[in-house]
Parts: structure tokens; C-alpha cells; sequence
């Protein structure tokens, strides 16, 4: 996991670099989403008891580390809410947490000071904050980050919140774990160390979905390009179709080697979409057509979003099967 942390940080502090050099951190919502990301990876990198006894050495013993985490960790979510908090309505009890959670965290400084039984407490405190945080992670970041993706129409901040959704899905599981833990350290302390086995794998996936996030969007552009071009086949193929069923070739475009550009990709997909439902209108009363024609027309009037729109479209088959023979 070493090499992991290394390479996040090191795409970190390239991304980093690369918004101050562009002046993306002048707004405040941006240089919150930054601080998250920072203290996401301080988390990370300090996860686990053994990095925190290191750190925690060259500093006469002090819980630092685990203090650092504690209180990076309610930050980080205390801010991810302030983004989101207009999304899901009724979420006004969620200050009470961070408010609990913080307070417990400072009353709990003189007992962890004491190097003596140091661990269990650690499993007691942990388990108190994620006991917590499971409450806004569970009733708000995941609904309500799902529900921003759903709205979203940019393709790389749609994976991103995606991947926001995994990675709090995947805490999710993990701070039941500590909780778990916590109780345990009054009933069964030896289970403690089997059950950290099962939950420890978990950071594993979370490691490679924070690695997505902070990829640049246009990389994500890229690797969604196959898929756009798959869509825009099908759109093709079916836009032919029906301009040659209406006798309105002349209004048909062929691909071109500029589709590799993803800005000319969407405006052909766009171009193919509006001919689709504008021509296909023409087709009601073709008797070789009325399947067809009840697809589009079913396609084209849901109350959904343009991606679902180009989505239902590219599924439309002709008689011939998926190839879409013209």
C-alpha cells in the first residue's frame, strides 16, 4: 500500500499545482473540494495503528497521528455536507453530529495521553467517530451524491461523483467494522485482530477509486470515448434508416476521421439524436415502420435527461438485429 500512497500523492500534488497554476482555487467551493481531497489522503496515509506509532515516536508519544486522523476526518466530512447539504431536504439534525462527534474527540485528548491500555481506547474512539459518520455518509453523501450524478450531464464529473458514491459506500462497510471493534473491546478483545483482517482489504478499492478522482476529467473523456463512439454507431446506423425510409438522405452526414475529437463526437451524436426524433415523425403511417416508430416516439417523449434520451436510442434495433443493416 506503500507505493499506493505514494503514487496518490504524487498525483495529488501534480493536480494541485496544475489548479493553482490555472486559478481554479479562487473559488470556494473548488478549494473546499481540494482541502477534502487533502485530508482524504492524510486519513489514508495514516491508516492503520502501526503508521501511527511511527509518527507518533517522534513526538515524545503523543496520539498526533490518531488526532490527526480524528479530527481530519470530521473536517473532511463536515465540508463534503456544506457542498451537498441543498441536495436532500431535512437534513438539519446533521450539524448535531459533527457538532457530538467533535466534542467527544476533544474530552477524549487527556484519556489517550496515557500510553497504557493506548490501543483499546483507540478502538473505542474510532468506533465513536465512525458510529457517527455513518449517520451523514449513510443518510446524505450516498443518496444525495447518487442523486447529483443522476443529474449530471458532464461525462468526467458524473464518474467522479460515481466514484465519490463507491468510496463512501465502501467507509460505509468499513466504519460498521470499527464499530464493531469498539464493542468488541469490552466483550472479546482477541476477535479484534480477525476482524480487522476482513475489513482491512476494503482500503484496497478505495484506494483505486480515490486514484480516479483525482485523475484530470479530460483523461476520464478518453476512457469514456470508446463507449460515445459505440453509442454514435448505433445512432448512425439507425439515422440512416430513417432518413432513407422518409427519402431525406441528403440530410444524412458520414462519419469522419474528426469524431476522434470528443467535442465533434457529441455534436454528431447530437445532430443524429434530433434527426432521429425529428424524421421519425414521418414514419407513422409506413406500415413497415410502426414498431420502429412507436420505439422513437416512446424514446423522445420520457421526461428524462439528454444523456438517458441518447441512451434509449442507441438501444432502438431494426428488424435485422443489433447490427442495424441500413
Amino acid at each position: 500500500m506503500g507505493l499506493i500512497f505514494l503514487l496518490l500523492w504524487s498525483l495529488f500534488a501534480w493536480q494541485a499545482l496544475e489548479a493553482v497554476r490555472k486559478g481554479f482555487l479562487d473559488n470556494r467551493g473548488r478549494l473546499s473540494v481540494w482541502l477534502q481531497m487533502l485530508l482524504a489522503l492524510l486519513v489514508f496515509s495514516l491508516n492503520g495503528e502501526a503508521r501511527e506509532q511511527r509518527l507518533d515516536a517522534h513526538f515524545n508519544d503523543w496520539p498526533l497521528a490518531f488526532y490527526l486522523k480524528y479530527f481530519g476526518m470530521v473536517l473532511w466530512f463536515y465540508l463534503y455536507y456544506r457542498l451537498i447539504r441543498d441536495v436532500l431536504r431535512r437534513v438539519s439534525y446533521i450539524d448535531t453530529v459533527f457538532y457530538a462527534v467533535f466534542v467527544i474527540g476533544v474530552l477524549s485528548i487527556p484519556s489517550m495521553l496515557l500510553v497504557e491500555e493506548r490501543t483499546l481506547r483507540r478502538h473505542v474512539m474510532v468506533g465513536v467517530r465512525d458510529f457517527f459518520l455513518l449517520i451523514p455518509a449513510l443518510t446524505l453523501f450516498i443518496p444525495g451524491t447518487r442523486l447529483l450524478a443522476e443529474r449530471e450531464h458532464v461525462v468526467g464529473m458524473k464518474a467522479k461523483q460515481q466514484w465519490i458514491v463507491f468510496c463512501y459506500s465502501v467507509y460505509s462497510m468499513i466504519a460498521v467494522g470499527n464499530v464493531i471493534k469498539a464493542g468488541l473491546v469490552f466483550i472479546d478483545v482477541d476477535a479484534i485482530v480477525t476482524l480487522e483482517r476482513v475489513f482491512t482489504p476494503l482500503l484496497f478499492p478505495a484506494a483505486v477509486a480515490f486514484f480516479f478522482l483525482l485523475l484530470p476529467n479530460r483523461w476520464l473523456l478518453m476512457l469514456h470515448t470508446p463507449l460515445r463512439l459505440y453509442q454514435y454507431w448505433r445512432l448512425y446506423r439507425l439515422e440512416r434508416y430513417v432518413l432513407k425510409s422518409v427519402g431525406a438522405t441528403e440530410h444524412a452526414r458520414r462519419p469522419s476521421l474528426a469524431l476522434v475529437r470528443m467535442s465533434e463526437l457529441e455534436l454528431a451524436i447530437y445532430r443524429a439524436t434530433i434527426n432521429i426524433l425529428d424524421y421519425g415523425l414521418l414514419l407513422e403511417h409506413d406500415p413497415r415502420c410502426r414498431r420502429l416508430y412507436a420505439e422513437i416516439q416512446e424514446a423522445g417523449q420520457l421526461d428524462d435527461s439528454y444523456g438517458l434520451l441518447v441512451k434509449r436510442l442507441a438501444k432502438v434495433r431494426l428488424s435485422s438485429g443489433w447490427l442495424l443493416r441500413g
